[in-house]
């Protein structure tokens, strides 16, 4: 998937990206993730236009507050992302199949 853009309206919440001080980017996909949250950087950076790929990546930027947040795929930060990802997808219309989430987690 190319992502060579910044789409033209940013996703829903991103305003609580802002609120974080959290920069919100774009880059090409690179065959690994579709989204990242740096916690050193603060920055969220998305290979696709999926609004649960940052409501995922948002919800690791959240948690950082409360938690301090380690590189990588650590199971315990994922276990909350994946579900709070979830959750809002389906408040803002655009439902996660549940089978991807058990998978993912």
């Amino acid at each position: 998937m190319d992502m060579d853009f910044v789409p033209t309206e940013l996703p829903p919440l991103s305003e609580v990206a802002d609120a974080l001080g959290v920069t919100v980017s774009y880059a090409p996909f690179r065959g690994h993730a579709y989204g990242s949250f740096n916690p050193q950087a603060r920055i969220i950076t998305l290979a696709s236009p999926d609004v649960s790929v940052f409501f995922h990546e948002l919800a690791h930027a959240v948690h950082h507050t409360i938690q301090p947040l380690v590189g990588g795929q650590v199971p315990t930060q994922e276990i909350v992302a994946e579900p709070a990802a979830a959750a809002l997808a389906a408040l803002y219309g655009d439902p996660m199949p549940i089978g991807m989430q058990l998978q993912y987690v």
